[in-house]
C-alpha cells in the first residue's frame, strides 16, 4: 500500500523557493529509528525531481568541495529509498488516473459511494499517520510553503554550503488529486442531500373492463336448439342469445299440471262427501280409491243414522231428507217405542180402574162399618140395661168387626194400587228416558266415528294440499325455466367465450354458456401487499408496463390510481399473502407499434409502479445506516 504521508510531505514543500536556505530536513524524534517520512530536500520544479549543484553564492557560504561531496552523498544515501518509493507511487497513481478518467455522470450516479469512500480515506489517513495531522495543522497556520510560508530548515551547520543541493518535487498531481477528492465528495454530499428520486411500489395485475364481465348461465341444463349470436358479436340488452329445446320441459309441465288437477278434484270430492249425507259410490274417485270409498260410505251411513235417531227423539218432526231405508227404520223404531209406552200406559190405566173400584168398595165398607158400629153401640146400652137380648148385639158387633176388616183390606188395596200406579208412571218415564238416553248414546258414538272418518279424510286433504303446493312450486319453476330457455343479453357488450358451437350442445347448469364483455374502457386491476399500503392513496400517478410489450421498446402507459380497497383480502392459492385490491385508470387505451395504435385487450397481464413520494438520495443511505444501528439493539 503506498504511503500517503509522502504525498502530503511533498505537498507542503511544493512552493519553497530554490535557495539553499529552503532546504528542509525532518529528523525523527527518536534518533535511533529514522521515520519513513524523512525527506532530504524539496525543490519547486514540478516536472521532475533531481539533484542540482550550483556554484557558491559567496565566499562566506563556500565550503570545500570534499565537504559538499560528502554531504550530498550522505543526503542521497539517506533519501534514496524515499525517492524510489515516491517515484513508484507517483507513477502508479498517474497510471491509475489515466486508465480510469473521472466521469461526471458516473460520479452523479455513485455520489453516495464516493462520499463514503472519501470520508473513510480521510479518516484512515488522519488516524494512522500523525505526521499528516501535523502537516495539515501547519497548512492551516500558513507555515508551509504551499501558502508561501517558510518550510522547515536544517540545522545551521547544514545550511552553509558552498554548492547548495536542491530537490524538486511536482505539485500539480497532488493538488489535483486532493482537491478532486474534496470537490467530488462535497458535490456528492450536496447532490445527495438535495437531489430527489421517485419512490415507487411495484404491483402486478391484469387489464379488465371497468364494468365486470357478465357470465351468462341458465338455471337448468338442457339441449340447445338454436344459437343466435357469434363469437365477438356486439349485442344489446335484451337480444336473444341462445334457445333451448322445450319439448321435454313442455311434456313435464303438462304432466305436473294433470297431477295437480287430479289432486284438486280429489280434495273437492272429499270436501263434498264430508258435507253431504250420502256417498256417491259410482264416482270416478271412489272407483280409483276403494279404501276411501268405504270411508265415505260409512260416514254417510253414520250421518243418516244420526238423523234417524234425532228424528226419533223429535218424534219424526222436522226431518224430510232421510234416506227411504232410514225412514222405514224410523217408522219401525217409532212403532216399537209407542208400543212399549202404550203397554205401560194400559197397565197404569188398569191399575187406576182397580183403584177406583177399591175406593168404591172402601166407601161402602166404611158406610157399613159406621152403621154396624152405631147399631152395636145402641144395642150395647140396651143390653147393659137388660132391655135387649145379648145375641143380636154380638151379631151386630161381629158384623162391625167384619166391616172394619174389609175397610182395612180395601185401604191396603188402595195403597197398593196407588203404589202400582206410581211405579207404572215411573216405569213409563224411565222407558222414555232410557229410550232417549240410548238414542243420544248412539248419536254420540256415531258422531265420534264420523269425526274419525273426517280426520282421516282431512289428513288426506292436507297431504294432497302439500302435494299441490309442491306441484305449484315445480310448475312455477318449470315455467320460469321455460322462460329462461330463451337466454337474452342482460347488458350491452361483446360476446366472448361462446362454448356451444352448433345446435344439439348439451348444456350443464354448473358452467356458463358465454360471457359478455362490457364495451367500456379497460382498467388495470392490481393487488397491493399490506407491507406497501402505508403511503398509497387514490390519485397517485402510476407507470403501467404490459408484459406483452417490453417497456424498453414500446415504453409504458401512464395511469392514475382511482380506487384502493378499504380492507385486505385473505390469502388464497393464487395469492398466498394479504393484499389490498386497487384499480388504475389508463390515460390511453392503445399502444403504438410501428406507428400503428393497437387497442389493448382485456386479460393482458401487467406490472405497474405506483409513484408514492419523492425522497432524497441521502435518505436512502441514512435509512440503511439507521437500520443497521437499530439492529444493534437486538444483538446478544
Amino acid at each position: 500500500m503506498p504511503d500517503l504521508s509522502l504525498l502530503l510531505a511533498c505537498t507542503q514543500c511544493s512552493n519553497v523557493s530554490p535557495t539553499p536556505a529552503n532546504y528542509c530536513q525532518e529528523v525523527s524524534t527518536d534518533e535511533k529509528t529514522p521515520r519513513k517520512s524523512d525527506m532530504g530536500a524539496c525543490v519547486s520544479k514540478p516536472e521532475s525531481m533531481e539533484l542540482a549543484f550550483s556554484p557558491p553564492i559567496n565566499q562566506e557560504n563556500s565550503v570545500s568541495h570534499s565537504t559538499i561531496g560528502s554531504t550530498v552523498a550522505q543526503a542521497k544515501s539517506e533519501n534514496q529509498p524515499f525517492l524510489q518509493q515516491k517515484s513508484d507511487y507517483h507513477n502508479n497513481y498517474i497510471d491509475a488516473v489515466e486508465a480510469r478518467p473521472l466521469n461526471l455522470e458516473m460520479l452523479l450516479s455513485t455520489g453516495g459511494f464516493l462520499f463514503l469512500f472519501a470520508v473513510g480515506g480521510i479518516f484512515i489517513i488522519w488516524k494512522r499517520f500523525p505526521e499528516a495531522q501535523r502537516q495539515w495543522q501547519l497548512l492551516l497556520q500558513g507555515d508551509v510553503g504551499v501558502f508561501g510560508g517558510s518550510g522547515l530548515t536544517l540545522p545551521k551547520e547544514k545550511e552553509e554550503f558552498d554548492q547548495p543541493v536542491i530537490l524538486k518535487q511536482s505539485r500539480a498531481w497532488s493538488h489535483a488529486i486532493v482537491w478532486s477528492i474534496v470537490g467530488v465528495s462535497s458535490f456528492a454530499v450536496i447532490w445527495a442531500c438535495n437531489a430527489k428520486i421517485d419512490e415507487s411500489v411495484p404491483v402486478q395485475g391484469k387489464l379488465e373492463p371497468k364494468g365486470f364481465v357478465k357470465e351468462i348461465q341458465a338455471p337448468v341444463g338442457g339441449v340447445i336448439a338454436k344459437i343466435h349470436v357469434q363469437e365477438g358479436q356486439r349485442v344489446k340488452k335484451g337480444d336473444l342469445l341462445v334457445s333451448f329445446d322445450r319439448t321435454t320441459s313442455q311434456a313435464k309441465l303438462t304432466s305436473l299440471q294433470a297431477v295437480r288437477a287430479s289432486l284438486k278434484a280429489e280434495n273437492q270430492f272429499y270436501l263434498t262427501q264430508m258435507r253431504s249425507l250420502s256417498a256417491n259410490s259410482s264416482s270416478k274417485q271412489l272407483q280409483e280409491l276403494p279404501e276411501l270409498a268405504a270411508l265415505t260410505e260409512n260416514r254417510a251411513a253414520l250421518v243418516q243414522e244420526n238423523q234417524l235417531f234425532r228424528a226419533e227423539l223429535n218424534q219424526g218432526l222436522g226431518i224430510t231428507d232421510l234416506n227411504p231405508r232410514f225412514k222405514e227404520r224410523l217408522q219401525t223404531r217409532q212403532l216399537e217405542r209407542e208400543t212399549r209406552i202404550e203397554s205401560v200406559r194400559l197397565d197404569r190405566e188398569q191399575l187406576t180402574r182397580q183403584l177406583n173400584q177399591v175406593q168404591v168398595q172402601l166407601i161402602n165398607a166404611r158406610s157399613s162399618l159406621t152403621t154396624n158400629l152405631e147399631i152395636a153401640s145402641n144395642l150395647e146400652t140396651l143390653v147393659q140395661k137388660g132391655a135387649f137380648a145379648r145375641l143380636p148385639y154380638l151379631e151386630k158387633r161381629q158384623a162391625a168387626d167384619t166391616s172394619q176388616a174389609e175397610v182395612n183390606r180395601l185401604v191396603q188395596e188402595e195403597e197398593r194400587l196407588r203404589l202400582a200406579i206410581t211405579q207404572g208412571q215411573k216405569k213409563l218415564q224411565n222407558a222414555i228416558a232410557l229410550s232417549k238416553e240410548d238414542l243420544l248414546s248412539k248419536i254420540a258414538d256415531n258422531e265420534k266415528r264420523i269425526a274419525d272418518i273426517d280426520s282421516q279424510l282431512t289428513k288426506v286433504i292436507v297431504e294432497n294440499n302439500k302435494k299441490i303446493q309442491e306441484l305449484n312450486s315445480q310448475i312455477s319453476e318449470l315455467q320460469l325455466n321455460m322462460k329462461y330457455q330463451e337466454l337474452r343479453a342482460s347488458n350491452d357488450g361483446i360476446v366472448f367465450d361462446l362454448k356451444p358451437r352448433s345446435p344439439g350442445y348439451v348444456y350443464n347448469s354448473s358452467e356458463s354458456i358465454l360471457k359478455i364483455v362490457p364495451p367500456e374502457n379497460l382498467v388495470a386491476q392490481v393487488f397491493i401487499t399490506n407491507n406497501d399500503i402505508g403511503f398509497i392513496k387514490a390519485g397517485m400517478p402510476v407507470d403501467v408496463r404490459l408484459d406483452s410489450f417490453p417497456y424498453t421498446e414500446f415504453s409504458d402507459i401512464q395511469g392514475d390510481l382511482i380506487r384502493v380497497g378499504s380492507d385486505a383480502l385473505p390469502p388464497d392459492q393464487t395469492h398466498p399473502y394479504y393484499r389490498f385490491p386497487a384499480e388504475i385508470r389508463l390515460r390511453k387505451q392503445s399502444i403504438n407499434i410501428n406507428g400503428t395504435e393497437v387497442p389493448l385487450q382485456s386479460g393482458m397481464s401487467l406490472s405497474a409502479n405506483i409513484n408514492v413520494r419523492k425522497r432524497t438520495v441521502m435518505s436512502i443511505f441514512t435509512d440503511k445506516f439507521l437500520g443497521k444501528v437499530e439492529s444493534l439493539k437486538y444483538t446478544r
